[in-house]
């Protein structure tokens, strides 16, 4: 059963995780560690490379490339909210590797303080500047409840319920990439993960020109129910050179994409 498997994960690998929200902890693991989401993006990173994950959550990801890589790798991970970004951390620790980086902002088109963010601290994988849960869990249920079986569907309203009863408000601080380049003199990135729950736009209008040279890789979940999001996301993406792929259905409400320079 794939909650063992990630009580087994964590427990093996001494993480920390909410002690209201293994929900969150068992998606992340399943989309990243049992179905290897990302392996085959990670493992195409040079020895000793840069990986961004921007929306680190608790830091799974980071984990795994830096596993996927036996040590030899720098991760830079983004995390806002604080209760979060705390764990994230704590997780970063266990590892000997001393350049997976932790920094306690998020990203996008301009520097802020103080932004309103709704923290599901039973959810925390659908926190978000925006008020959006309904739809997302609406839309979610029909992308992937239909695709599975009659269980999700039926459970779908009282996990909306219990991930709501725990919002809380936390004001966190934003940045912009090109920002984070310059304060931490990047010469390169080979791989940009980006998951910021209907954020992504923005944090790629968060690039300067002069930067875009400088990420080899950028991997993206799209919220492709929002209104010409995606064909704005690929605009840029065209706009500055890349060469990209829609992983997924386009008639999903979620998909992703890899561009490559």
């Amino acid at each position: 059963m794939s909650l063992w498997k990630t009580y087994k994960y964590m427990s093996k690998n001494k993480l920390y995780s909410y002690r209201k929200d293994f929900l969150s902890t068992y998606m992340v693991h399943k989309e990243i560690i049992i179905d290897e989401g990302y392996n085959e993006y990670i493992e195409k990173v040079p020895r000793d490379g840069v990986i961004w994950d921007i929306g680190a959550n608790i830091g799974i990801f980071a984990i795994q490339c830096d596993e996927l890589h036996d040590g030899n790798i720098s991760v830079y991970s983004f995390e806002p909210i604080p209760d979060t970004y705390k764990i994230l951390c704590k997780n970063l620790k266990t590892r000997e590797n001393n350049n997976l980086h932790a920094f306690p902002f998020g990203l996008s088109d301009q520097n802020q303080e103080d932004v309103c963010f709704n923290y599901f601290s039973r959810g925390s994988a659908a926190t978000t500047m925006g008020n959006n849960l309904d739809e997302k869990f609406e839309l979610g249920t029909k992308t992937y409840g239909g695709r599975q079986n009659a269980a999700i569907r039926f459970f779908t309203p009282l996990v909306k319920w219990y991930i709501k009863s725990g919002v809380k408000e936390r004001k966190c601080g934003l940045r912009t990439i090109s920002s984070v380049i310059r304060s931490e003199q990047m010469q390169h990135i080979d791989l940009m993960k980006i998951d910021v729950e209907c954020a992504e736009l923005d944090v790629l209008r968060g690039i300067e020109e002069e930067h875009f040279p400088l990420i080899k890789n950028i991997y993206l979940e799209v919220e492709n129910y929002r209104s010409n999001h995606l064909n704005s996301i690929l605009d840029i993406l065209k706009r500055n050179r890349y060469q990209y792929e829609v992983v997924g259905n386009l008639a999903d409400a979620w998909v992703d994409v890899f561009a490559r320079r």
